[in-house]
């Protein structure tokens, strides 16, 4: 050893040693320049080149051969009513080909945008994810459903205009009645509520909990939610009075649903919007406040009183059974967390963790079944893209347009609405919406809109 040691150290000091580290150095330089080169080959000069001449092409086959305008008001037509039919649809998949279609033929020379990459981090995050849980193949389904919402946040943030928003919302409020009125007719035909939907001592007074055609009260509530903030975002800006008749008309019939729904979470979040608007966005404030306090007094009155109440029995209530619900989903993440145990694995992971008698098909949880099932990586990067939405509306002064992104956030707190295509989508068309407030998409507004309905200022 000791021979070893002075044959080193003669070789260090030595002018041979000097030339053997000079060469290793200059051999670890180039090799670091060469990997720099051939990396920036292949952004600067293959990906960039392919993706200019795929633009290249696109524009010559679209001048070549233009859409004729009728066609491209029919798109956007069957786009919007895609969209205010998926309640009934049940499917994404129609609305997200017809944006992709529009998106392909368009006349600006608009990209890919800051919002759009980064969903893209995402999409990559997530596919990884997948391959590396071993669960890419079995998991697809699931894993197409989330593709399809980020593809569908995507093209919304460049396809809704002011303009298309604003037409959104009006044909989205008038779409509501119907779906509401199926809701009235369960409350007054239906009379059956399935097991677990209610504490036991619940069922002696409460007959029903309606939830139209999204099957889930939850669900539902989650709807009506979005409903009353688009309708008072509506109300508030509509400035003749037979408009402020209808869409006061709406309101109060969603109000009357979301207490059918008898969801607990739908009621806080509900009453958090209004005390909001009637904070900050609400001219008739006072006309607001009483309108909290009528809620307030019908809330305690039968079956809504016991509904609260039954959130003194502590365990013993659906909040307690998700608690317990939650512990065996923490095990399973404690044993997947990284990479998570593939798209749609729930019900596979699930059982080996829960506890005696915790059944459960989903886990109650938007953000805790996220982690599961896609790892920490994806979830820090669903993170990283939900910091720059917030980041971008509260810099532009529109951070209001974020309530439907922050009311679905808040009901996953308690519910993993992501498990439904429906809600799954409906969420992520929210997201595009609040990403196409910025600057540039305001710009495109001027683009040729189809006149099904007026524009002008929402709900006026």
């Amino acid at each position: 050893m000791m021979l070893f040691r002075t044959v080193g150290l003669c070789l260090r000091q030595s002018r041979f040693g000097a030339v053997v580290r000079y060469g290793f150095y200059k051999a670890a330089g180039g090799c670091r320049m060469f990997v720099s080169q051939l990396g920036s080959f292949r952004v600067d000069s293959s990906l960039a080149r392919w993706a200019a001449r795929l633009e290249v092409a696109r524009r010559r086959l679209v001048g070549a051969y233009p859409l004729h305008p009728a066609v491209s008001q029919g798109l956007e037509i069957l786009t919007l009513l895609f969209c205010l039919l998926t309640p009934v649809l049940k499917d994404w998949n129609g609305v997200v080909l017809l944006l992709a279609i529009q998106w392909f033929v368009r006349t600006d020379a608009s990209g890919v945008g800051p919002f759009g990459r980064r969903l893209g981090v995402l999409a990559g995050v997530v596919g990884t994810a997948a391959v590396f849980s071993g669960r890419l193949l079995p998991g697809w389904r699931a894993l197409y459903t989330v593709m399809t919402g980020l593809a569908l946040a995507g093209l919304s943030a460049w396809f809704f205009t002011s303009v298309r928003r604003e037409k959104l919302i009006r044909l989205f409020l008038c779409f509501a009645p119907v779906w509401m009125l199926i809701g009235f007719w369960q409350y007054r035909y239906v009379r059956r509520i399935p097991l677990g939907w209610l504490e036991s001592h619940q069922y002696e007074t409460i007959a029903v909990r309606i939830g139209s055609v999204f099957g889930n009260p939850n669900l539902y509530a989650i709807y009506l939610v979005l409903l009353m903030v688009l309708g008072l975002e509506a109300l508030a800006k509509a400035d003749r009075p037979w408009q402020r008749l209808g869409y006061g008309v709406i309101l109060t019939a969603a109000l009357w649903s979301l207490y059918g729904t008898y969801s607990r979470s739908g009621w806080l979040i509900g009453g958090l919007v209004l005390i909001w608007y009637c904070r900050n966005r609400w001219l008739r404030s006072l006309a607001g406040w009483a309108l909290l306090v009528l809620g307030a007094l019908l809330w305690q009155s039968g079956p809504g009183w016991a509904r609260i109440a039954g959130l003194w029995r502590g365990m013993d209530t659906t909040l307690g059974y998700r608690f317990r619900i939650w512990q065996g989903v923490l095990q399973g993440i404690a044993e997947y967390w990284p990479w998570g145990a593939g798209p749609g694995s729930f019900g596979r992971v699930y059982p080996w963790y829960q506890a005696d008698g915790v059944v459960a098909g989903h886990a109650h949880q938007w953000l805790l079944q996220f982690w599961l099932e896609h790892g920490l990586f994806s979830l820090l990067a669903l993170g990283w893209v939900l910091r720059w939405l917030y980041d971008s509306a509260r810099n532009s002064r529109l951070s209001f347009r974020l309530i439907p992104v922050t009311c679905f956030v808040g009901f996953g707190l308690a519910e993993s609405w992501q498990a439904s295509p429906l809600m799954n989508g409906l969420f992520w068309l929210m997201v595009g919406m609040a990403a196409a407030y910025g600057e540039e998409n305001d710009e495109k507004a001027t683009r040729g809109d189809f006149r099904i309905l007026r524009p002008g200022k929402s709900g006026g």
